[in-house]
């Protein structure tokens, strides 16, 4: 099946002008975000291409969605503060929500984040598959220090439908998990409810931003999406795509090598990164912006705000 699905793509890409990539190596995928060339037909194929995916992507059973829908409206007398990764998260002052009503939603690696400690946090998102891959799931490199963080705050965590019978979710056994719809149809929808398939660009901090507005908070603050990560590409000798790591914490010297990720190289990366801002769009609701300085321009912005850092 592999082999003819490899046979598929290698036709389709040549009939586009796409079989060898930026560095003219051959290609049997679409990769992310392929730069269009200000023609119709490379976007044509990648809205089949992302469809194809969704109708193979596991389907979420009814009694799982049943239980999610009945968290709707379930907030709306409740503030959210939703943390990302970025620099300007640790812009926060920890001190001035210790002793206020807010749900705190974190994602991915916040424990590495300075002050994770001394953060009530209330809901923890994962979606990367990085936390859940591999054989040995008792040494899952990812995953287990979040346990580690998890255990002595207690959040509810909020992941991908996909896990809900994997083998990982016993290492999280210890919590409460609620669950949402992590199948992509962006191409085809603007859903941000985490019922139904989304129809946004699969960033895990969007993900938790889609379940905040799911719940109703009266009011969602936003920290930590600077998206400005694109600002630290750069290129070597052999024309590889680099992105330097550049979260909230402190991050190994390893750059992500992005080059076979992206068929066009940094022009799809830039692709990439154009729906990365213009889905943000799709996300309605009070929601604030506590980073005046983020590139992330969808909601209201606050300066000065009493919970960040002056």
């Amino acid at each position: 099946m592999k082999e003819i699905q490899k046979n598929f793509y290698t036709i389709v890409l040549s009939l586009i002008g796409k079989k060898k990539d930026y560095r003219g190596n051959q290609r049997n995928i679409l990769g992310a975000s392929p730069y269009p060339g200000r023609g119709v037909l490379v976007p044509t194929v990648l809205k089949f291409h992302e469809l194809a995916r969704f109708l193979a992507s596991p389907r979420w059973t009814m009694k799982g969605r049943t239980a999610t829908r009945q968290l709707k409206d379930s907030k709306s007398n409740n503030t959210a503060l939703v943390l990302g990764n970025g620099p300007s998260v640790n812009k926060l002052n920890p001190s001035a929500i210790r002793d206020l009503n807010v749900d705190v939603w974190v994602v991915n690696d916040f424990y590495k984040v300075k002050f994770a400690q001394d953060l009530k946090i209330d809901y923890y998102v994962l979606s990367d598959m990085d936390y859940f891959r591999g054989p040995n799931l008792e040494n899952r490199i990812k995953l287990l220090p979040v346990v580690e963080y998890a255990s002595t705050h207690n959040p509810i965590f909020v992941l991908p439908h996909w896990m809900r019978d994997a083998q990982s979710t016993h290492l999280l056994h210890q919590f409460q998990i609620v669950y949402f719809d992590d199948r992509e149809v962006a191409s085809w929808s603007k859903n941000t409810n985490p019922c139904y398939p989304r129809g946004y660009i699969g960033l895990t901090l969007y993900k938790a931003l889609a379940f905040a507005i799911f719940l109703n908070y009266k009011e969602i603050f936003l920290l930590g999406m600077d998206n400005t990560e694109f600002l630290k590409y750069r290129s070597d000798s052999n024309n590889r795509v680099l992105l330097e790591k550049f979260h909230g914490y402190q991050d190994d010297a390893i750059d992500y090598d992005f080059s076979n990720h992206f068929l066009d190289g940094l022009a799809g990366a830039l692709v990439s990164y154009a729906h990365t801002f213009g889905d943000l769009k799709r996300f309605k609701g009070p929601i604030f912006n506590l980073d005046v300085e983020s590139l992330s321009m969808a909601f209201q912005k606050l300066p000065n705000h009493l919970w960040t850092r002056k």
